[in-house]
């Protein structure tokens, strides 16, 4: 079977402003340490994700009073500002729900008293995906990829 069928799972804010479902596993998830991360969540490291947006639905939620509009920030990466890269937080929290990170990166500059599992996936810095993503993942990556690009292309094409 296929690492990515027969998945579904639900999470959400620990405020419940915004609760979610995916439906089949994410690309990736990164472990950042890096000192941006740090210093955006105010926190040790951050849980990245990649995968594809029609995997994701967004739960309406009831008495909450926070409306249900993540905060989307342009975030500065490695290589340098990406229109492919969208970081979405709840405005009222941070949580990180569910999912476990496939990888850790820029360990260089992690915090000295996290300790990561010894079976951990471990880079100082970046890493190159050709090396480390299999195959299913890679196509996964180029496929989400083309597919923002294409409707990205078609709203500014629109404005």
């Amino acid at each position: 079977m296929s690492s990515i069928e027969a998945y579904n799972t639900t999470g959400g804010c620990a405020c419940g402003a915004i609760r979610y479902e995916l439906t089949r596993k994410p690309i990736v998830v990164h472990c950042c340490h890096c000192t941006y991360c740090q210093r955006e969540t105010g926190s040790a490291f951050a849980f990245n994700i990649a995968l594809e947006c029609e995997s994701l639905t967004l739960i309406p939620t009831s008495g909450s009073s926070t409306t249900m509009e993540p905060l989307q920030t342009p975030t500065p990466t490695w290589r340098g500002q990406s229109k492919e890269q969208i970081m979405n937080r709840c405005s009222k929290c941070l949580s990180v729900g569910v999912l476990e990170p496939n990888i850790h990166i820029f360990t260089s500059t992690k915090q000295p008293w996290v300790m990561l599992p010894e079976a951990a996936v471990v880079y100082e810095e970046s890493y190159p995906r050709e090396e480390v993503w299999s195959k299913e993942t890679m196509e996964r990556w180029e496929n989400a990829k083309s597919r923002h690009k294409a409707q990205t292309e078609g709203v500014e094409k629109e404005r």
